[in-house]
C-alpha cells in the first residue's frame, strides 16, 4: 500500500509538473544541419552584395543614415568571440536570471543536439559578420538577450519578457530564431500575448522578424512568433535557389532568404549550419539597413510586404525572394491606375466609345503607381492579387487577376471597378466605358439621304444601309457601313403598326398607302423601340397624287365573245403624271389581283360568269368596269343561239297571232 500511495502522489507531482511547463510553453528552436566548412555562405552572389555594398555606400555618404540597434532574442552569445569585435553590444540582458550575464551555454548540456550548441552565438554571429562585411560598425548595434537556457528551450513567458524588454531599450530590429514544436503549438492565451508583445514592440517602432521553423510543413500557420501579426516570418532557400527542404512553407510568411551552409560563430572558430534560424538574422540585418533610412517601421513592413521581389518557383512553391536593393529602392503604392485595350488601342478615360464592330475583345489591367521624389508616378511591379467587379447592364461578374480579358462584346455601358487590398489599406480604381459605337446613322442607299420624301405613284422598292461612327485615339471622326446584322424596326404611324427584322440591310416594297414611315436601325438586342434604344431613325413620308385633274377613264375590251380573250382596262391620263409611272391596286370581285406600276390592266378571266373591276390609287377607285364571260363550249353555244333563235320566233309568232286570238276570242265570248 505504501508503495502504491507513494507511485501516486509521484505521478500527481509530475502531471502537476508538466501542466507547469505546458503553461508556460516550452519552445524548442529551429534545428539546423551542423557541416565542416570555414568559408562564408557559399553562394553570397545570391544576396547580391555587389549591389548591397554600391547602395549602403550611397546611404552611408548621404549623411542621414541613423544609428539602430538589432536585438537578438536567442541563447546568448560567447561575447569574447572574435566575430564580435569591433561591434558595440548593448543592453545585455537575461530574461532567466534577470542579469546581465548572457553567456551561451548550451555546449555542456548533453540534451543539446550538436545543431543546437552555441545556437545564439551562430545566429547573433551572422549578424555581426554582415554589420562588418559593410563596414556599418558605427552604424549597427547588437543587443544580445538570453531566454534559452541550456537545453537550447526556453518558455513562451520568456519570450514575452524578452520582445518586451528590446522594444522598452530602443532596439529597432528583433530576431527571432526560434520556433513551437508541431505538437507544441502555445495556448490561446499565450499566442494573444505573443501578438500584444510583437504589437507592443511595432508601437515603439520596432521591426520583429521570426524564423518558420525547420518542419518542412506546408501551410504552415502554426509555428509561432512567426505566425504573429506585424512579424516578418522567413523561410530559407539553399545554394541552387530551390526551397530549403526543411524549412516550412506558408503563403503567408513574407519571404525566403538564404537558410544552407551558413558560416558563423561557434566556441573556438565557426561552423556551417543550415535553417530557417540561419536565415532570419540576414533579414534581420537588412530590416536594420532599412531603419537606417527609414521614418518609421510602418514603412519598413510595407516594404517588406510589398517590394517586387523576384520569386523562386521551386515544386509548386512560390517564394519571395529578400532583396536589399530592391527593398531599399521600393516606393509604396500609393495609386491605381485601370487601362482597357481594344485591338491594340488603349482607353484609359471615362466614357470612351469602343468600336466592338471591329474588336470585340477587351483587355482589362491594373497598374499600382507610386510617387518618385520627382513627383512623378511610377509603375510598381507588385504580386498582389487585384479584385474586379464588371457590370454591364443589370450583370455584374467578379473577377481576380492582374488582368481580366471580356470576349464578345455587348452594345451596353461597362463600369469596371479594381481594388487591391495593401498593407498599408486598400487601393480602388474604376472606369466606365460605353461598348456601343459613338453614333449611327441610316440613309437611303442610292442618295445617301437621311430623309425621303417620296410619292406613292413614284415609289419603287427601296434600299436602306447603316452606318457606324466613332472617335479614333487621334479625336478623328471615323465612318464604316455596318456588315454584320443589326436589328431594323419599321413604324407605320398611320397604321400604329411595328415590324421587326435582323439583317445588314433594310429593303422596303413600294408603297401604296399614304403616310409617314419611321425607320430604325438598332445595336439592342431587344426587339421593338423604346427610349433607351440606342439606334438611328430615318423618316420616309408618302405622299398622295392630286387627283383634281383626273379625267374619264378610258375603257376598253369591256365585252368578250369568247372565254380566253383578255380584258383590258386603261387608267386615264393625269395631271403631270405619266400614266405608265402610276402605281394602281387592281381589284376583281373585291379581291386584290395586283399591284401595277403600269396604268394598264391586263386580265384573264378563269371561267364563265361576271366581273367587277376597279383601279385604285391612293385608295381611290379611278377605273371601275363589269365584264360578263360567255362559255367558249362552241356546241353549247349553238344550243343556246338555237334556243335563242326558237324563243325569238316563238316571241314573234305570238305576237303576229296575239291579235286573232283576241278577235276569236271576242266573238266567242258573244
Amino acid at each position: 500500500k505504501k508503495f502504491a500511495y507513494g507511485l501516486i502522489s509521484f505521478l500527481l507531482a509530475l502531471a502537476i509538473l508538466c501542466s507547469l511547463v505546458s503553461d508556460f510553453g516550452v519552445v524548442a528552436f529551429a534545428e539546423g544541419e551542423t557541416l565542416p566548412s570555414e568559408e562564408w555562405y557559399a553562394a553570397e552572389n545570391f544576396l547580391n552584395f555587389s549591389a548591397m555594398r554600391q547602395e549602403i555606400d550611397a546611404l552611408k555618404a548621404s549623411g542621414t543614415a541613423k544609428k539602430v540597434i538589432v536585438a537578438v532574442i536567442d541563447t546568448g552569445i560567447i561575447s569574447d568571440h572574435e566575430v564580435f569585435d569591433g561591434i558595440e553590444l548593448v543592453s545585455p540582458y537575461n530574461v532567466i536570471l534577470d542579469s546581465e550575464d548572457v553567456t551561451d551555454d548550451t555546449a555542456p548540456s548533453l540534451k543539446v543536439t550538436e545543431s543546437r550548441k552555441y545556437h545564439g552565438t551562430h545566429v547573433t554571429g551572422i549578424v555581426a559578420r554582415l554589420v562588418k562585411e559593410f563596414g556599418l560598425e558605427s552604424y549597427v548595434s547588437i543587443m544580445p538577450i538570453k531566454a534559452g537556457d541550456a537545453q537550447a528551450t526556453f518558455r513562451w513567458d520568456r519570450a514575452v519578457t524578452a520582445i518586451r524588454y528590446a522594444a522598452d531599450n530602443g532596439a529597432s530590429v528583433i530576431n527571432m530564431s526560434f520556433t513551437n514544436e508541431l505538437s507544441d503549438k502555445p495556448s490561446a492565451s499565450y499566442i494573444q500575448k505573443l501578438n500584444e508583445a510583437v504589437n507592443y514592440a511595432y508601437s515603439k517602432g520596432a521591426i520583429c522578424v521570426a524564423a518558420a521553423g525547420n518542419q518542412g510543413r506546408i501551410n504552415a500557420n502554426s509555428f509561432y512568433p512567426a505566425a504573429c501579426e506585424k512579424v516578418i516570418g522567413v523561410m530559407a532557400y539553399n545554394d541552387q535557389n530551390e526551397r530549403y527542404s526543411k524549412s516550412n512553407y506558408n503563403s503567408e510568411f513574407t519571404v525566403v532568404a538564404p537558410g544552407e551552409n551558413i558560416v558563423s560563430s561557434v566556441k573556438d572558430g565557426y561552423q556551417a549550419k543550415s535553417g530557417t534560424s540561419m536565415a532570419a538574422p540576414i533579414v534581420s540585418f537588412m530590416a536594420g539597413v532599412m531603419m537606417m533610412k527609414a521614418e518609421s517601421a510602418d514603412e519598413v513592413y510595407t516594404a517588406f510586404k510589398e517590394f517586387p521581389s523576384d520569386v523562386i518557383k521551386s515544386g509548386g512553391f512560390s517564394l519571395r525572394k529578400a532583396d536589399l536593393v530592391k527593398l531599399l529602392n521600393f516606393k509604396p503604392a500609393s495609386k491605381l491606375k485601370l487601362t482597357a485595350t481594344v485591338g491594340g488601342e488603349e482607353i484609359s478615360q471615362n466614357g470612351f466609345f469602343v468600336n466592338y464592330f471591329d474588336s470585340p475583345t477587351l483587355a482589362l489591367n491594373a497598374v499600382l503607381f507610386s510617387l518618385s521624389e520627382s513627383g512623378e508616378y511610377v509603375v510598381t511591379d507588385t504580386d498582389k492579387e487585384i479584385s474586379w467587379t464588371i457590370t454591364c447592364g443589370e450583370n455584374t461578374e467578379n473577377a481576380k487577376g492582374k488582368s481580366v480579358t471580356i470576349e464578345n462584346l455587348k452594345a451596353l455601358d461597362y463600369n469596371v471597378t479594381a481594388t487591391v487590398q495593401l498593407t498599408s489599406g486598400v487601393l480602388t480604381a474604376s472606369l466606365s466605358f460605353d461598348a456601343k459605337v459613338k453614333y449611327l446613322r441610316v440613309v437611303e442607299r442610292e442618295t445617301l439621304a437621311e430623309e425621303v420624301s417620296q410619292t406613292l405613284g413614284q415609289t419603287a422598292p427601296t434600299v436602306f444601309d447603316a452606318y457606324y461612327g466613332y472617335t479614333d485615339k487621334s479625336g478623328a471622326v471615323v465612318e464604316k457601313k455596318i456588315t454584320s446584322p443589326v436589328r431594323w424596326t419599321v413604324l407605320r404611324k398611320n397604321e400604329n403598326t411595328a415590324s421587326t427584322s435582323l439583317g445588314t440591310e433594310l429593303t422596303l416594297p413600294a408603297q401604296t398607302k399614304v403616310g409617314e414611315v419611321e425607320i430604325y436601325a438598332s445595336l439592342d438586342e431587344t426587339e421593338g423601340v423604346s427610349e433607351d434604344s440606342f439606334g438611328a431613325k430615318l423618316k420616309v413620308d408618302y405622299k398622295k397624287i392630286d387627283l383634281s385633274e383626273l379625267k374619264e377613264a378610258k375603257k376598253t375590251g369591256h365585252s368578250v365573245k369568247y372565254m380566253g380573250d383578255r380584258v383590258t382596262l386603261t387608267v386615264g391620263d393625269y395631271q403631270n403624271a405619266d400614266p405608265n409611272a402610276i402605281t394602281v391596286a387592281w381589284y376583281v370581285n373585291g379581291e386584290l389581283v395586283t399591284t401595277a406600276k403600269s396604268g394598264e390592266f391586263n386580265y384573264l378571266p378563269t371561267g364563265s360568269g361576271r366581273y367587277e373591276i376597279i383601279g385604285y390609287v391612293n385608295d381611290v377607285a379611278v377605273v371601275k368596269q363589269t365584264v360578263r364571260v360567255l362559255p367558249t363550249d362552241k356546241k353549247a353555244t349553238w344550243i343556246l343561239i338555237a334556243a335563242a333563235v326558237a324563243i325569238a320566233v316563238s316571241s314573234v309568232g305570238l305576237v303576229l297571232l296575239l291579235p286573232k286570238y283576241k278577235k276569236q276570242e271576242k266573238e266567242l265570248s258573244k
